[in-house]
Order: C-alpha cells, then sequence, then structure tokens
C-alpha cells in the first residue's frame, strides 16, 4: 500500500499484524540497526491509523502500535525489544470481537484498493478515489474533451453515484443549465430521484 510517505533506506518491508483480543502492530524490518527506524515505524503506523479512520472510515478505537525488527547479525534481543512501540493503550482499543475485527479489514481494503487522483480531488467526491487505473484514464481524458458521457456498467457498481457527478461537474464547467443535460436511465424510481 502507498501512504504517500518518503521511502527510508534500509527498510525491507512493513507487515501490518492484525489479531482479535489485541492492537494492530506494524513491524518495520530493516537491513541494519538505525537510530531513526523507530521514529520512521511510529510515523509509518500513525499514518496508516489516518488512513483507516479517513480513507476507511472505520469508527471504532483504533490504534496501530509500531515495533522494529533488525536482520542484522550484530542485533541483540535487548536492541529489539527496546524497539517496541512505549505507548500503551487501554484494553478497549483491542479488537475485542470478529464485528470490530470485520471492520477494520474493511477499512483496510478501503485503504488498499484506494488512491487519491486529480480527478478525485477536482470533483471533491471520494467515490473517485476506487476507480481502478483504466477507468481513471478514460474519465480523466473525457470528461475536459466531451460534453457527451456514456457511464454504464453492472447494476450496483456506482454507475448511478458516478453519473450524478459527472453530471453536476459538466454543469459547472460548462456552465451548462439543467434544461442541456440529457440522463437517460430504464428504471423509472431511479429516474425520478435523480431528476
Amino acid at each position: 500500500m502507498d501512504l504517500n510517505l518518503q521511502e527510508k533506506p534500509g527498510v525491507i518491508c512493513d507487515a501490518l499484524l492484525m489479531a482479535q483480543n489485541s492492537t494492530p502492530i506494524l513491524y518495520t524490518i530493516l537491513r541494519e540497526q538505525d537510530a531513526e527506524g523507530q521514529d520512521y515505524c511510529s510515523h509509518t503506523a500513525f499514518t496508516l491509523k489516518q488512513n483507516l479512520v479517513n480513507v476507511g472510515g472505520y469508527t471504532g478505537k483504533v490504534c496501530v502500535r509500531a515495533k522494529v525488527l533488525c536482520l542484522s547479525p550484530e542485533s541483540s534481543t535487548e536492541a529489539l525489544e527496546a524497539a517496541v512501540s512505549p505507548m500503551h493503550y487501554p484494553l478497549s482499543y483491542r479488537l475485542a470481537g470478529t464485528q470490530h475485527m470485520e471492520a477494520l479489514l474493511q477499512s483496510l481494503v478501503i485503504v488498499l484498493l484506494g488512491f487519491r487522483s486529480l480527478l478525485s480531488d477536482q470533483l471533491g467526491c471520494e467515490v473517485l478515489n476506487l476507480l481502478t487505473a483504466q477507468q481513471y484514464e478514460i474519465f480523466s481524458k473525457s470528461l475536459h474533451k466531451n460534453r457527451e458521457l456514456f457511464v454504464h456498467g453492472l447494476p450496483g457498481s456506482g454507475n448511478t453515484i458516478m453519473a450524478m457527478k459527472i453530471m453536476e461537474k459538466i454543469r459547472n464547467v460548462f456552465h451548462c443549465e439543467e434544461q442541456r443535460i440529457l440522463y437517460v436511465c430504464e428504471n423509472q424510481p431511479l429516474r425520478n430521484f435523480i431528476k
């Protein structure tokens, strides 16, 4: 996942461990012991926590503890123990049951699959953060070139929301009156709702 943070040399990977009756732990695995490793890990864990809430929509109490592991032969057990995040959280921050775990996993999936796009910022619509790369390319090229746009897809895939946002944007960019926008929908109750 890309958290839009600066890369740190020497980091092999970051791994998130989530288990029931525990708080999530972010492990940062370093090639060699590094004095700035704990700061990097703590900052990454905090950014991940913010994304789970702000982007993923998780509403429960959540923390992501940080722990640094070093693979160099010089590292000792004492150094690894000292690398555990010094912050202690109340028991209420633990993933107490299946419901909390599933809600956090859903938020994590949204964060994993989401990305910020110029188009999303222009429309001011969070829905567009979950476009595939191909969908983003089609919309970003088409929206500024054409006043006519066709949106189609499987039921429940976000066609209506996408069409509403695009109509709103076209109306604002091209200063169109409502009568100049044609919206064709085979579902009469949905059409009436949009109207």
